[in-house]
């Protein structure tokens, strides 16, 4: 058994904890800059009275409301409000997969690094799992299925290199796992905003035997609302739909409400997410430009970048720069295992890059010229 959690690193979350309170610029996280309820009002039009006067707080239907279901099965093609599930956040919609897809001993093959909700919960369920690293060689990954592969689990675009899975690679895998009955999950909460390459179709449509889950926090900024989903199969659907029952019942209504607003909505919130990934890419790759030993590969697709710097110890080094100045950049190595790079969020607040680029410009000129930290 593959150990995870030698493997898992200290993750973002926990990183970031001692320093979320007294930091000015932000630029670790990953989700998109957050909207106010009247920001998103503006957008659709609509006052918050009309958007949540008649909300009744009372409990909502377990696994959302037909009409919040059929809203998101119409942004997935071939799909419907039956093959859709609304968890809290896109993290429930996964621990329940795990749950539902995964006995101890069984076997699962994990696109790595993954996010930490993934990570402990096949910790949890015993999994037999192998690892294979970002980014994803199809063949690599065809070589680890077996019949008793009861999983693959991806995330496309990928957290935190920006790797775009295309629909010929995962039908591919979905394929090799059919004939043992195992089923691909495919997080693809930084869907919709393409940088470096074309927005993937969702791989439940894909396959039938492939899941696509999804959230409204990362590319529209809206993580307040805790609203994520699964879709696919509509039996394992109802089986995570069980999960969530037990776990959490169902959606907060004020926060279905909203949902539907933006998904009503959501070509004009994927355009203001675009907007910001590609003008903090431009001045991103100007700083990168001005410092040779750094390196800046342009993602495929999502809202982060993951550039080398030249810094020996990069924990350290991020460290500093939230103690310091009020710097959030997550550090690759404590947050992802991955040595020489960190990630920030394209999607950040302009306010928040305009505020750290010059910060960022002497740090790195230091790190040249071998200054010490």
């Amino acid at each position: 058994m593959t150990g995870l959690r030698e493997l898992r690193p200290f993750g973002h979350s926990s990183w970031s904890a001692p320093f979320n309170d007294t930091s000015t610029m932000r630029l670790s996280s990953a989700e998109a800059a957050p909207l106010t309820v009247a920001e998103l009002g503006a957008i659709a039009g609509r006052s918050v009275e009309e958007m949540l006067r008649d909300v009744p707080l009372g409990y909502e239907r377990s696994g959302g409301s037909h009409a919040l279901r059929a809203a998101i099965a119409a942004t997935l093609p071939g799909l419907d409000a039956d093959s859709v599930v609304v968890t809290t956040g896109a993290g429930e919609a996964l621990t329940a997969l795990v749950a539902t897809l995964i006995r101890p001993g069984e076997h699962a093959v994990v696109g790595w690094p993954a996010a930490d909700c993934l990570t402990v919960a096949l910790e949890r369920a015993g999994c037999d799992a192998s690892t294979v690293d970002a980014p994803f060689d199809t063949d690599a990954i065809l070589a680890l299925i077996s019949p008793a592969t009861r999983a693959v689990f991806l995330c496309s675009p990928h957290n935190p290199t920006g790797t775009v899975i295309g629909a010929g690679a995962l039908t591919r895998i979905a394929a090799a796992l059919e004939p043992g009955g195992g089923v691909l999950v495919v997080d693809e909460v930084y869907r919709g905003i393409a940088v470096g390459g074309s927005v993937q179709p969702p791989a439940a449509g894909l396959a039938p035997n492939a899941v696509t889950v999804g959230s409204l926090s990362k590319v529209c900024g809206l993580a307040g609302l805790r609203i994520g989903w699964a879709a696919g199969p509509p039996l394992l659907v109802d089986d995570v739909r069980g999960h969530h029952a037990a776990a959490s019942r169902c959606p907060a209504a004020a926060g279905e409400a909203l949902a539907l607003v933006a998904l009503e909505h959501l070509d004009a919130l994927l355009r203001r997410t675009c907007d910001l990934v590609h003008d903090n890419l431009q001045h991103l790759a100007a700083l990168i430009d001005r410092h040779p030993a750094c390196r800046l590969e342009v993602p495929d697709g999502g809202s982060l970048a993951f550039p080398a710097i030249p810094v020996d110890d990069v924990d350290a080094w991020c460290t500093r720069l939230a103690l310091e100045h009020g710097l959030l950049v997550a550090p690759g190595p404590a947050c992802f295992g991955i040595p020489g790079h960190v990630r920030l969020n394209l999607a950040a607040e302009r306010g928040y890059w305009r505020a750290a680029l010059p910060l960022l410009d002497v740090e790195l000129a230091m790190a040249a010229g071998g200054g010490t930290w």
